[in-house]
């Protein structure tokens, strides 16, 4: 392998490099809840990087990409004016060394209030917002809720995507008082944690939005018509369909619960613009993402989506299901509302952490005909996933035809080689087995990935012999994609 001086490196793989680092500090993609990365608390920016040596220098001013995407991030005290008035100056040449290119702006104050956060001095900081809004393409901020009063009404042209953290919602949420009436738990005690409205209806490119909680209580405003994407968080199940009746163009929407998460229908503690007339844009919701919920609401919550659209659904269940004693967690609860989709649903993510009966799982999976992939998540102990369960998901005609992509995440696989490679015979490769035939019109398998995990509860169980891997990787040559992991071990991966 040929070894290459740094100072021989193009510069467009410096640049890319340099692009990497800065992007590091950005929260995850696959996380629209997740702040940025703990390990990234100073922002790796590119007034660093230009001032590491010359030749960084000359690539970070010459390329504008690099400066696109800004950093404003406030932690600890003020330091007062002059201190403000630095970070002015640092961020009026950034922005400009971007030229014209559209921003990304992250704008993030974990300080501790004072006296200067609430002065005109500093307020210029949450100027720069509008003072350049007509270049700003990506929009994150974390403010202090009077901040936001300085972009509220201004009009932001080219705005695309929109994340705004309210951390008094959350605060709020979190001392919500819990009351035990009959069988299911209410909750009390949320409130407005806005002063006045957060008007962000002028952004007529605006397609993609994050928010902390409902909107009758972040008392954010957004242009509602556009958006087709949308994630909201610290919610309660009552929140659902005034969310929904706000987006009519609504397409995929996640909503993350918080751990008091769902109340009676019968409570008036919901987003306020919840009422009996019908959900407009019911025909428009392709992907619905449940993070944290408590199987037992999942039928109001479902009988409040529009569903004659939704092919994708994702459920993962609640760490701590119930508050009320002497309630357990019924399979019904949460498999019975899903089979309402089950002539549609193309795509099917599933925590069964607290499911524990094979045949239920077995009888549940088989009703979803239509259905391209699978995901199931870490599964209880007592439901085992072994030889039994994957030949009885995976090598019947009648069951899941049409599957091309299937992940399974547990505690407890257990899956002889041989029985791994039958299955992904009976799926199409490396020539049929014996007497078994796929199902005419089915599909061929294109994914296969499993993880075991590791850990004290663990019982996975799984030993990849030289000439299975051997048949494996003869598969890999035919299309088939793989990934198995036992622990921290990658045993297999195409």
């Amino acid at each position: 392998m040929t070894r290459i001086c740094a100072d021989d490196m193009p510069h467009e793989i410096w640049l890319r490099i340099f692009q990497t680092c800065v992007q590091l500090y950005r929260a995850p993609d696959d996380n629209p809840f997740a702040k940025p990365r703990s390990n990234a608390k100073l922002p790796c920016t590119p007034f660093l990087l230009s001032a590491v040596c010359t030749d960084w220098r000359k690539i970070s001013l010459s390329n504008s990409t690099l400066w696109s995407t800004v950093f404003i991030v406030l932690v600890g005290t003020s330091g007062g004016r002059q201190e403000s008035e630095l970070r002015i100056e640092a961020m009026e040449l950034w922005i400009q060394r971007a030229r014209s290119l559209p921003l990304s702006i992250t704008f993030r104050v974990h300080a501790r209030p004072d006296d200067f956060y609430q002065s005109a001095d500093g307020m210029g900081l949450p100027a720069l917002l509008v003072k350049h809004a007509q270049k700003i393409k990506e929009l994150y901020m974390e403010l202090p809720p009077h901040w936001y009063q300085t972009v509220t009404g201004v009009h932001f042209p080219i705005l695309e995507r929109l994340k705004v953290i309210v951390p008094e919602v959350e605060a709020d949420f979190r001392s919500m008082t819990i009351m035990n009436e009959g069988p299911r738990t209410v909750y009390e005690g949320r409130r407005w944690t806005m002063d006045t409205e957060v008007d962000l209806s002028q952004c007529p490119m605006l397609s993609t939005a994050s928010v902390t909680g409902p909107f009758a209580y972040n008392r954010i405003i957004l242009p509602w018509e556009n958006i087709v994407n949308l994630r909201v968080s610290h919610v309660v199940a009552v929140d659902i369909p005034g969310i929904l009746r706000r987006f009519p163009a609504l397409r995929q929407f996640w909503v993350e619960f918080g751990e008091v998460d769902s109340m009676d229908d019968y409570s008036d503690f919901g987003d306020d613009s919840s009422d009996d007339e019908d959900l407009e844009g019911s025909s428009t919701l392709e992907k619905l993402v449940l993070q944290g919920v408590r199987s037992w609401a999942l039928s109001d919550i479902l009988g409040d989506v529009p569903l004659s659209s939704l092919k994708h659904l994702e459920i993962t269940l609640a760490e701590h299901e119930y508050e009320v004693e002497d309630e357990e967690f019924q399979e019904s609860d949460l498999f019975q509302p899903i089979l309402g989709l089950a002539d549609t649903l193309q795509h099917l993510s599933i925590g069964l952490d607290k499911v524990e009966s094979f045949n239920s799982t077995i009888r549940f999976l088989s009703s979803f005909q239509s259905l391209v992939s699978l995901e199931l998540l870490p599964a209880s102990a007592e439901l085992g996933l072994d030889d039994a369960f994957f030949e009885s998901l995976l090598m019947k005609p009648s069951i899941l035809p049409h599957l091309e992509d299937i992940t399974i995440s547990d505690l407890a696989i257990s899956i002889e080689d041989d029985t791994l490679l039958d299955i992904l015979r009976y799926r199409g490769y490396g020539g049929q087995l014996g007497a078994h035939t796929t199902a005419a019109g089915s599909s061929r398998l294109k994914s296969f990935k499993l993880v075991a995990k590791s850990g004290i509860e663990s019982q996975s169980a799984l030993l990849l012999e030289d000439s299975t891997r051997a048949d494996l990787m003869q598969m890999v040559r035919e299309g088939l994609s793989i990934h198995i992991e036992l622990g921290e071990d990658v045993l297999f991966t195409s």
